[in-house]
């Protein structure tokens, strides 16, 4: 990576690290997300640009991998999770170092039954109509 992409690099995990470090209730309800969204696309297009650079090799990992594709079922689950938990056992929810381990395992583990059990329905859905179908079907309408 040269100077500048570095710069564009540290900027935007600098910015990440602030959205998470403030913790104004009304900044996190307005332009937090926001700013965390535009800071997060650089740091998505180094790791793939430059995919084989010791900073970003982990993020190919198997594992890696998988909590990628389980990433938005967790993101989608997580906070329903943790109000479940902090209703039906407050003794947890009263203790974040436990609780947070314990949303996480839940939450991955439902990642991973919607991935194995509603994603596969999708993905051949997705072949079946995919943008091949659309394709044709256009060119079927300029004929």
């Amino acid at each position: 990576m040269s100077g500048s992409q570095w710069a564009v690099f540290v900027g935007a995990v600098g910015a990440l690290l602030l959205t998470l470090l403030y913790r104004d209730v009304a900044f996190r309800e307005t332009f937090r997300y926001s700013i965390q969204g535009v800071a997060l696309v650089p740091i998505f297009y180094f790791a793939v640009k430059f995919s084989n650079n010791q900073l970003f090799q982990k993020l190919n990992t198997p594992w890696a991998v998988t909590l990628g594709t389980y990433s938005y079922s967790i993101y989608l689950i997580h906070y329903v999770i943790i109000r479940l938990i902090a209703k039906n056992v407050p003794s947890i929810a009263a203790k974040s170092f436990i609780l947070f381990p314990a949303a996480l395992m839940i939450s991955i583990a439902y990642a991973a039954a919607i991935d194995r059990f509603v994603d596969p329905h999708f993905r051949q859905l997705r072949r079946k109509y995919g943008p091949g179908v659309v394709a044709k079907a256009a060119a079927f309408q300029r004929l």
